[in-house]
């Protein structure tokens, strides 16, 4: 289709950081099997940083841990303090 060749490069263009110029340079001759698996690679490269820090997370259950503690921690304090203003909104004695 018309939009696929333009979705694509776009996606490359992320996945790599390069202009649409060099990108033109680059792949302007290949045909569309020789550029799918080239943009297959640079997306898997793109998010290799992703996929490593979440590997490094996954490793430390006591740092998630910590993380879901304190988020939970925020979350009541937030969740006590709606409670009270609604039941002062609602005429309750607190």
């Amino acid at each position: 289709g018309g939009r696929e060749p333009t979705n694509l490069l776009s996606i490359y263009q992320l996945a790599t950081g390069q202009t649409k110029e060099q990108i033109v340079s680059e792949c302007g001759s290949m045909r569309w099997s020789e550029f799918k698996p080239k943009l297959a690679e640079a997306v898997i490269a793109s998010l290799e940083p992703l996929q490593s820090r979440y590997n490094e997370l996954l490793a430390d259950p006591a740092y998630l841990d910590g993380i879901l503690k304190e988020g939970a921690e925020k979350a009541a304090a937030v969740a006590d303090q709606t409670v009270t203003d609604v039941k002062d909104a609602m005429g309750f004695v607190v």
